[in-house]
């Protein structure tokens, strides 16, 4: 058996900050024109925060590796529909990415990867709509519970071992999610958010360099913050 570890910092993907930056200036925007909050209406929101992703055991006929990650980035923008008893549905795009930290290689297939540094990256982009539920709904203080289903488009972006092609492919698949959090209400159209997030999905399946396909996993934890603004 030998381990194989990533050494290197990692730059932050450009293309998913500027697609939740541009929906968090619509959001911005939107909320600047809304009218006062009544106990119920429309709301968008955005929030950006630190990702962490399970290890994952790479399975095929004769692959058997098993992957860990570095902390990587989470973002999401979501717009929905409150209702006056607490409840709300909404759509939701989300991106989480993830450099790959070390892999513990059993059996490498006919990939001809051994030992050495590692690079690439692991990233899902989420279309989920969710079920929510907020507590406290005229306070200030308003805690809130989450659940989703959708889809996800997982991708394994040119993970490599010194040089060596692994992997570079993307499956869609079933994704789910929960999440829990509170928002503090500052002003009647405006809140701060800080949440948790469960995000899940069913198995992905992947080719190797090889072209032999394998199974893997993936299970996102993210810690978020971010602004709701009604209208």
């Amino acid at each position: 058996m030998s381990s194989t570890d990533h050494s290197r910092g990692r730059a932050a993907q450009i293309s998913p900050c500027r697609v939740l930056a541009a929906a968090a200036v619509l959001a911005a925007g939107i909320g600047g024109l809304a009218s006062p909050a009544s106990a119920e209406g429309m709301y968008a929101s955005i929030a950006l925060g630190g990702g962490m992703v399970s290890d994952a055991d790479n399975t095929g006929t004769a692959l058997n590796i098993e992957s860990e990650f570095e902390m990587g980035f989470t973002g999401l923008a979501a717009v929905g529909y409150g209702f006056d008893n607490g409840f709300a549905v909404e759509g939701e795009l989300s991106y989480r990415g993830n450099g790959v930290d070390q892999l513990t290689i059993t059996n490498a297939g006919a990939t001809g990867v051994t030992a050495g540094d590692v690079d690439g990256d692991v990233n899902a982009w989420g279309f989920m709509a969710n079920a929510k539920y907020t507590f406290n709904r005229t306070g200030e203080v308003r805690p809130f519970v989450l659940a989703g289903l959708g889809m996800a488009k997982v991708s394994a972006d040119n993970i490599n071992v010194a040089g060596v092609s692994l992997t570079d492919d993307s499956d869609t698949v079933v994704a789910y999610q929960a999440g829990v959090g509170v928002s503090y209400q500052f002003s009647p159209t405006m809140s701060v958010d800080a949440s948790y997030r469960l995000f899940q999905t069913a198995d992905p399946t992947l080719n190797d360099s090889a072209g032999s396909p394998f199974d893997t996993a993936y299970t996102s934890h993210s810690f978020l913050v971010g602004m709701t603004f009604g209208f």
